[in-house]
């Protein structure tokens, strides 16, 4: 998969779980993608946090596809750079 292909697809997770949040918790939308990043990204501060079951359930398995996607576009961006299809100014 290419990486911008890759980065497309987690700025529709992170909308679509930061929407989900933010209509069954009522947070605001950047509460609800600020919470979504810094769970998949494993830094999950704890300032914020679902506070129902049913939203936590759904977190879980949110969180589960999340980590999916972000082990996908590590591994696009670092085949593409093994090829050479993606080169960095220095």
């Amino acid at each position: 998969m290419h990486p911008a292909l890759s980065v497309a697809n987690l700025l529709v997770y992170f909308c679509i779980a930061g929407t989900y949040f933010c209509l069954t918790e009522s947070w605001s939308f950047t509460d609800g993608v600020y919470f979504i990043v810094t769970s998949v990204t494993t830094v999950g501060f704890g300032d914020v946090m679902p506070s129902n079951e049913g939203p936590w359930i759904a977190a879980l398995l949110l969180l589960l596809l999340g980590v999916a996607l972000i082990a996908n576009f590590v591994s696009s961006l670092h085949r593409g750079i093994k090829v050479g299809a993606i080169r960095f100014l220095y």
